[in-house]
């Protein structure tokens, strides 16, 4: 099964399986360096999870996901609200100069870090920031990722995977413990 099908398969039951309360993603967030009143790309946002959280704080929200059917829950879940709500593949998407990219829990599924940060790089303009953050750690994480490899794989200390970043961004905060994992990196 590829990630799209996947996720598509899991998109009506993808909340039940969140433990945390939106106020505490929306804290943790703010813990790990998530700032306000940016243009920001909510990738792999899945079913809008933190995409009313940065609506909240001020962002201009572009939430981006490969799942159609993810992006139906986002679209349902956020009726109203202003939130730019796209189907497709990062590696294929066009828009560029977002102040800032944040990926909540969705960092595994992206499978070659090489193009991961090359493109990241192209949609942030000059001086925007990412951030990479779970609310799990990397070894809770290995463990719930272990029998969907095929679409995911294993995150390296967070010191090491931050070196991939090194040549298209300044990193900010780097750092994990057994409940999070966080990369934070402003573009050179």
């Amino acid at each position: 099964m590829n990630t799209k099908d996947f996720f598509n398969a899991v998109a009506e039951t993808w909340d039940s399986h969140e433990p945390c309360t939106r106020e505490q993603i929306q804290s943790f967030l703010f813990s790990c360096g998530l700032q306000g009143n940016k243009r920001t790309l909510d990738l792999g946002c899945g079913t809008g999870v933190i995409s009313d959280i940065l609506l909240q704080a001020g962002c201009a929200v572009t939430a981006l996901d490969l799942s159609e059917k993810m992006i139906e829950a986002a679209k349902k879940k956020h009726a109203g609200k202003d939130i730019r709500f796209v189907c497709g593949d990062f590696y294929e998407f066009a828009e560029n100069g977002f102040e800032q990219v944040v990926l909540f829990n969705a960092y595994p599924h992206f499978l070659d870090r090489a193009a991961f940060v090359k493109k990241l790089a192209s949609v942030l303009s000059e001086g925007g920031t990412f951030l990479i953050a779970h609310n799990i750690g990397r070894e809770a994480l290995s463990r719930h990722h272990s029998g969907v490899r095929d679409i995911s794989r294993e995150l390296l200390p967070v010191l090491e995977e931050s070196k991939d970043f090194s040549s298209s961004f300044t990193i900010l905060s780097a750092r994990e413990t057994e409940n999070s994992y966080l990369i934070r990196g402003q573009r050179k």
